[in-house]
């Protein structure tokens, strides 16, 4: 065994005398298929405490706006992109698992839908496919997401004067997402997880799509149609 590979066995081995302490048994699932990756048997059951979690806090208060939060627990049977989940400690997944660093997670407040549009196969100008609820194809179904409403937007083409700008969302999806998000898929909130007297009715058209070292991270606008 390396030096690095002993370091990195006690620190597991530390992180999880401390979870033991600090946190609480959630359920870990690995994705393996796009659709209801945290429905049936979980892949095991892992103490975890979280940063900003409200009975387990150690680090700083969990705020609106900060959905990346350090994670304690033991990583040896852990992958980037596994889900957790806790009915008392919330829905998580994990975004990086650097060497000797804390555990990078993202802490979920809803659980959506991932649809695509058909492509048009006819020449000229046509209704755009993408974005008319009922003519796409499913691609994921009910993943954790953190979705955070933000200041940008855009107005629409009417440019009226009662004509408000259209809601602009931040979205992280777990890298273990098997489609390739792109621009132009349309997100769907099943279930809101912190806040359910949100709307249900919200539809998010995708704008930018970016693959990262701790997940995917998007860009979007609330749907028109």
């Amino acid at each position: 065994m390396t030096n690095q590979t002993v370091i990195q066995a006690r620190i597991n081995h530390g992180l999880g005398i401390a979870a033991n302490v600090l946190g609480a048994a959630f359920n870990q699932f690995r994705p393996s298929s796009q659709f209801y990756p945290m429905s049936g048997r979980p892949y095991a059951v892992l103490q975890a405490a979280f940063d900003g979690d409200p009975k387990f806090s150690f680090r700083t208060p969990l705020v609106y706006g900060k959905a990346v939060v350090f994670g304690i627990f033991d990583a040896t049977s852990v992958l980037a992109g596994d889900l957790l989940f806790s009915a008392t400690g919330g829905t998580y997944f994990i975004g990086g698992l650097e060497p000797t660093h804390s555990r990078l997670c993202v802490r979920c407040n809803a659980m959506i839908n991932v649809t695509r549009g058909a492509q048009p196969v006819a020449m000229g100008a046509q209704a755009p496919l993408n974005v008319q609820e009922g003519s796409e194809t499913v691609i994921a179904q009910e993943w954790p997401a953190s979705i955070l409403r933000e200041g940008r937007g855009e107005r629409g083409d009417t440019s009226l004067p009662d004509d408000v700008k259209l809601g602009g969302f931040i979205l992280l999806l777990p890298s273990t997402l098997p489609a390739a998000m792109r621009s132009g898929d349309v997100i769907s909130i099943v279930q809101w997880l912190d806040a359910s007297a949100d709307p249900m009715s919200v539809r998010i058209i995708v704008s930018m799509a970016e693959a990262t070292n701790a997940g995917w991270r998007l860009l979007g606008m609330e749907a028109a149609t």
